[in-house]
């Protein structure tokens, strides 16, 4: 994220003045990312941040999900592997890049 423009993107909505409350300020490395530009923390210490808040969100994703597959209708829904894996990387970003407010290089 920080390689592909994060930290440009974060500038810009600081930049902009938004109230902290709103969702796109609450995104997973928004808040990290702002400490460095503000110069709390080093560019090394928001990027071990963001991959911690990232790994915690996936966390929270698959939780969310383990007990959607509870549910009656289980039998009905996609299984998913329970282990991130990075090899589906590329195909995230891709996804991500379509959404995002600065331009890709």
């Amino acid at each position: 994220m920080m390689e592909e423009g994060a930290i440009d993107e974060v500038r810009t909505l600081l930049n902009r003045g938004l109230d902290p409350a709103l969702p796109v300020m609450k995104a997973v490395g928004v808040r990290e990312i702002g400490a460095h530009l503000a110069g709390r923390i080093t560019r090394e210490e928001a990027f071990a941040a963001t991959l911690a808040a990232t790994r915690a969100y996936v966390k929270r994703q698959f939780t969310w999900f383990r007990h959607q597959l509870k549910a009656p209708r289980a039998s009905r829904m996609m299984v998913i592997d329970q282990q991130f894996s990075e090899r589906i990387l590329p195909e995230i970003f891709s996804f991500i890049r379509q959404f995002l407010l600065t331009p890709d290089p």
